[in-house]
């Protein structure tokens, strides 16, 4: 089974984007606890103000595990501060169809979020959301795609780009999400960023 995915957006601070070593630091404290897999952060094509983080967790329990203890408090979030000038403005944890490492070391990554539109009553119907995942599973075949655990209705779409003499080209399929008869039933937000691996 693909591990738990983090998925979260900061404005990144001025340290950081002179320096995106910056981060390392926290992220070493990461790799020091049990059931993190893999760390992965980068900032935004276009908009160097918005930094991008991925945490592989083995289970969101070893996550949750962490968030609890003294070092996450008093060690991980003031040295992960040193990166951000302000709070996330996005915080995902996504299982994805498959283990999304491949397409989080592509030359960039493009991130598709999709918002299944709520019906009366404020919540997504479940046939929209069964319709999401079947055209998904149908279209996605060089990414991964994955369903957030804080709000059902939003699912999170990876695609890997490759980078060309003319700029990044389109190395999965993720773009068929656009021209999708899935627009009806949900919002999209597209955004690209380079990552690196630590």
């Amino acid at each position: 089974m693909p591990p738990v995915c983090e998925v979260v957006r900061f404005p990144s601070s001025a340290a950081y984007r002179t320096d995106p070593s910056t981060l390392h630091e926290a992220y070493d404290i990461l790799h020091g606890i049990d059931g993190v897999q893999a760390t992965y952060h980068g900032l935004q094509i276009g908009d160097s103000g918005t930094l991008y983080g991925f945490i592989l967790w083995g289970t969101m329990e070893r996550h949750k595990t962490f968030t609890t203890t003294q070092t996450y408090a008093k060690e991980f979030i003031p040295t992960l501060q040193k990166s951000l000038s302000g709070p996330a403005s996005l915080l995902y944890h996504v299982h994805f169809s498959v283990d999304p490492r491949l397409v989080l070391r592509a030359s960039a990554v493009e991130l598709v979020y999709l918002t299944v539109q709520l019906r009366g009553g404020g919540s997504p119907a479940e046939e929209d959301l069964a319709e999401m995942k079947s055209h998904l599973k149908a279209s996605v075949h060089e990414g991964a795609w994955g369903q957030a655990e804080e709000k059902r209705n939003v699912f999170v779409v990876l695609g890997g780009l490759k980078m060309s003499e003319s700029g990044y080209k389109w190395n999965g399929t993720t773009k068929l999400v656009v021209k999708s008869e899935m627009v009806r039933i949900g919002v999209a937000e597209y955004k690209v960023a380079k990552l690196s691996y630590l």
